[in-house]
């Protein structure tokens, strides 16, 4: 088994070693003796062994459930063993899942404009947290309540008031603003086609008059 130790603690094992009070050593030229390169790597071995240890304790002090292998699965395992007072269900629903995996379509990565830039500044945006952020902003799915056929533009509306809902929507419209998976590549049409939202996506639909017919359909708990 290997892990990736700058996962966990992301900077120089020389930095490392001077937060845990233990000082790395100089690299040993060429021409050193077998025994100046044992004492060199001990002491690396000895820095990560300490991080280790004082890792390891943290985790049985808090009580933040078993080891993960990454940063993200130690999260994971904390917030299911201290934190998670619902229990999250897996439904088998091969329908809802065909629903759900049509939806699915990842973010949107592409370039307005391809050239030199003159004549101002340029701005990196970036946001903190997105996942967590938007997690706690706004609503999602969390637990099926029944699949369907045919939904009235009315009805979406009145369940999106207290549910979350998928479902395969027939759309006309002129701005670029639903992506659909055209051989593994994500496009944003204009024009009439069929695709499958999700509830932001169909409260936009809805209240611009995009989406003019709904078949298939999940429905969820928020």
């Amino acid at each position: 088994m290997f892990i990736d130790n700058m996962n966990y603690f992301q900077t120089s094992l020389k930095v490392l070693g001077q937060s845990l009070g233990i000082k790395k050593l100089d690299m040993p030229d060429d021409k050193a003796s077998n025994q100046d390169w044992l004492t060199y790597c001990t002491r690396d071995v000895d820095i990560i062994l300490k991080a280790w240890q004082m890792w390891f304790d943290f985790l049985s002090s808090n009580d933040l459930g078993s080891f993960g292998y990454t940063v993200a699965s130690q999260a994971l395992n904390a917030f299911r063993h201290r934190f998670m007072t619902a229990k999250i269900g897996i439904h088998t629903s091969t329908k809802a899942t065909r629903i759900e995996r049509a939806a699915y379509r990842g973010g949107r990565n592409e370039c307005f404009r391809i050239g030199e830039y003159h004549g101002g500044d340029v701005y990196m945006l970036d946001v903190n947290s997105m996942y967590p952020f938007v997690m706690r902003q706004y609503d999602y799915p969390c637990n099926l309540i029944s699949t369907g056929k045919g939904l009235t533009l009315a009805e979406a509306s009145k369940h999106l008031v207290d549910y979350c809902l998928i479902a395969q929507c027939d759309v006309k419209t002129d701005e670029p603003c639903y992506g659909i998976k055209v051989k593994g590549k994500l496009l944003f049409p204009v024009g009439e086609f069929s695709i499958m939202l999700t509830s932001r996506e169909i409260l936009l639909g809805l209240m611009t008059g995009l989406i003019t017919n709904i078949s298939d359909f999940a429905l969820y708990e928020k």
